[in-house]
């Protein structure tokens, strides 16, 4: 069978209303998402550790101020990503044969969007040279993206 029309048989419509979660962070990385209208947010959980206060030291140390006892994690979400029409998420998990979601996609709007097993997606590629070749940049242009505000942090630029 033509992978475009294997394609097309296998992609699944659904409705998502603003706020509505379209996959979770750990989920399964079976699929691929098309925005067809509306938009997607996507969100990173990131632990960060917070020191714990428990005292102060004396004599010359006590400018220093607090002793830290423990540090506790914390789990913070982070937008790493607005999607909008005609965007695609969960590629970037295909790409690297991820078994997890590494993100979560939020519905920012009312969204439209397509739904695909990455196993057909990853065959279409294949016989899609171009379309492979730009989903390649996208993805290149996405990590060096999240590279560049996971070292400069958000809105330090």
């Amino acid at each position: 069978m033509d992978q475009h029309v294997k394609m097309a048989y296998s992609m699944k419509k659904k409705e998502y209303s603003t706020g509505s979660v379209v996959t979770r962070q750990g989920d399964r990385a079976e699929l691929i998402y098309f925005v067809k209208s509306g938009g997607l947010s996507i969100v990173q959980k990131i632990t960060s550790k917070t020191d714990k206060k428990v005292g102060t030291m004396s004599g010359y140390q006590k400018n220093l101020g607090a002793i830290i006892a423990n540090t506790d994690s914390e789990q913070h979400d982070v937008c790493i990503a607005e999607l909008g029409s005609y965007d695609i998420f969960g590629v970037l998990e295909m790409l690297g044969n991820s078994k997890k979601m590494k993100r979560e996609a939020v519905a920012s709007s009312n969204s439209e969007i397509f739904i695909v097993q990455a196993n057909v997606f990853a065959s279409f590629l294949k016989q899609e040279i171009n379309t492979a070749s730009l989903i390649t940049r996208l993805v290149e242009k996405r990590v060096k993206w999240e590279n560049f505000r996971r070292e400069y942090g958000e809105g330090n630029f």
